[in-house]
């Protein structure tokens, strides 16, 4: 469980704060493909057993082995910067310098930390990352230890133990049988902040899952109308007109399929992940020099320049003077919204409905009770099986067709009461209701936790 919750922290909490880091300590083409990396985090699943061999530990592994790629293309780059003058490199140097590789010759000390530290910070971590969850996720293996902690290589040796134990106790009369399997003295716990922080985590995580079930349709409304309103611009306009068409349709009492609504927050991720892509590339220097912040097509489909680059510095970054709140508010929320989206299309596509399976068999042999059940289970509910005929001499035949004729009218009945469309479920602002009367205290049930702390392990 702790093992868990710890591997979750680290790929969900620590890796994107990483990512996110390392993206805005510079803005060129090497720091584009680590924004890449953020937004395509969320898309694969968590790291266990099998993740791990598969696809989550190829993302990994390909996030450690393009750190130390560009970490040596920079480095190495300054050998042929060192023999090539500046107006002999001409428009390459210049090519150069947007894809994020500089001459550090002309560049300060703290700008050359600045420009590799993503990359050296990004290779450790994830490795860290990669190394611990490893060591956490593998199991436990069950090994019975002797008296020497040594486990016996075959049975063999048992039997010769046991006797040679038998042999010595009898010797020395002990009143214990050596040959019994030792316990193993039980380690303590971790420390108690460690405790404290794993449970505070723990309910966290209950909070938010309790969240997710309960209202996770409230939660992505919310997080639209508040993507729509921080920065108003056409682009925010499609999360607004979206959040306005779920609460109109929430306030009339009508519920929402789970097809429609998750077939729009596929559509919301599309469109969120691409325009937190578009806003990161109008950072760079090269779009801004094309269409600049002060444009009147920027400002329309919500451009905001925040990082300013100079012409006279090319090496360092600042901040535009125009830049205000909502500027630095609205990718962040942008962001969140797009991980609550693919958050909850994980929890999704893992929800399975049960499957009817109809065995293979002749249809000449079927009965007629089996058959209609077959017919019925299969959702025919309007179709009936044939009456199973008999012989003309079988006196049986006039009870058989008053039983047929009663079945038929009940099945008439239970179809027409099948067929009858389900009552709507309940609206978006009940859910929320249900939500605040049911999971409130478990708000309060982490600050308890936390409060009270937990009593240390004590050892046997």
């Amino acid at each position: 469980m702790a093992g868990d919750l710890v591997v979750g922290m680290l790929y969900n909490l620590l890796l994107p704060l990483l990512l996110l880091t390392a993206s805005t300590f510079r803005y060129n083409g090497l720091s584009v493909v680590y924004f890449v990396f953020l937004v395509t985090l969320p898309l694969l699943p968590n790291p266990s057993l099998v993740t791990l061999r598969g696809r989550t530990g190829q993302f990994l592994r390909l996030i450690i082995y393009t750190s130390v790629t560009f970490l040596m293309l920079q480095c190495f780059m300054q050998i042929p910067f060192t023999y090539i003058p500046p107006h002999v490199s001409g428009i390459w140097e210049h090519v150069l310098y947007h894809l994020g590789i500089v001459r550090f010759s002309v560049v300060d000390a703290g700008n050359i930390v600045r420009l590799l530290a993503p990359d050296v910070g990004l290779f450790s971590s994830t490795l860290f990352i990669l190394q611990m969850c490893k060591k956490l996720l593998r199991p436990v293996p069950h090994v019975s230890l002797h008296e020497n902690g040594i486990s016996p290589s075959n049975p063999e040796d048992v039997e010769t133990s046991e006797t040679e134990s038998e042999e010595g106790s009898d010797l020395e009369g002990s009143s214990f049988d050596s040959s019994d399997e030792t316990t193993v003295p039980v380690q303590s716990g971790p420390p108690q902040f460690v405790q404290k922080l794993i449970m505070f985590a723990a309910g966290l995580r209950l909070l938010l899952s309790a969240i997710m079930n309960t209202a996770g349709k409230v939660v992505v409304t919310l997080l639209l109308g508040l993507a729509g309103i921080t920065l108003p611009s056409l682009t925010s306009g499609v999360y607004f007109g979206v959040f306005l068409g779920l609460v109109w349709w929430w306030i009339f009492s009508r519920s929402i399929s789970m097809l429609l609504f998750s077939s729009m927050c596929v559509m919301m991720v599309f469109f969120s992940g691409g325009h937190l892509l578009a806003l990161y590339l109008y950072q760079l220097p090269l779009p801004q020099q094309i269409v600049p912040p002060d444009d009147i097509f920027a400002r329309l489909f919500g451009m905001t320049g925040v990082i300013r680059t100079s012409i006279s510095h090319p090496h360092t970054i600042s901040l535009h003077p125009h830049a205000s709140w909502p500027d630095f508010i609205n990718p962040l929320v942008l962001l969140l919204l797009y991980y609550t989206l693919v958050a909850l299309l994980h929890k999704w596509v893992h929800m399975t409905e049960p499957v009817i399976l109809i065995s293979g068999g002749s249809w000449q042999n079927i009965h007629s009770n089996n058959l209609g059940c077959l017919l019925e289970g299969a959702g025919y509910t309007n179709c009936y099986p044939p009456p199973h005929y008999e012989g003309k001499d079988s006196p049986s035949q006039e009870t058989e067709s008053e039983e047929e004729t009663g079945v038929k009218s009940e099945d008439l009945s239970k179809s027409r009461t099948e067929t009858s469309p389900p009552p709507s479920g309940p609206s978006g602002l009940v859910i929320f209701g249900q939500l605040l009367q049911k999971h409130s205290y478990i708000s309060a049930l982490i600050i308890m936790m936390v409060k009270c702390g937990v009593s240390p392990t004590t050892t046997g």
